[in-house]
């Protein structure tokens, strides 16, 4: 596992770039817990969380009906869902009970696959009026 690196990451690079240029006022926030930790600072980051799935990112800026953004982002060739429309996997199980739980709280809260889906929905989100 050493010099593994999330491929997820190199997106979550991109966005907050993006985030910095396009909207450098907008408070955001990613989670570390998508990303290679040791197995300490695994343990600890499970100690201190309400339970697996968290989204990755939160943008923390009001807009239209919403309290925020929440996004969990995967690559673009990401399987979310089967055919039958279930979680394709029980990560991505966990992961959509967060968001379902964001949404029922007045979040908006997605899925979004790359960089490209992710700015549409960022792009979208910090357009609706405040």
């Amino acid at each position: 596992m050493k010099g593994y690196i999330n491929p997820e990451y190199a997106i979550y690079k991109m966005i907050a770039y993006y985030l910095r240029a396009q909207y450098p006022d907008v408070l955001f926030h990613f989670d570390s817990s998508g990303l290679h930790h040791t197995k300490t600072q695994a343990g600890m980051l499970k100690a201190i969380q309400k339970g697996k799935g968290f989204p990755d990112l939160m943008i923390l800026a009001p807009r239209g009906r919403y309290h925020g953004l929440f996004l969990e982002i995967k690559t673009e060739n990401a399987r979310v869902y089967r055919k039958d429309l279930l979680p394709a996997d029980d990560h991505i199980a966990d992961q959509e009970q967060w968001l379902s739980e964001l949404r029922a709280n007045g979040y908006d809260a997605d899925f979004a696959r790359g960089f490209d889906e992710a700015k549409m929905k960022i792009d979208i989100y910090l357009n609706l009026s405040k």
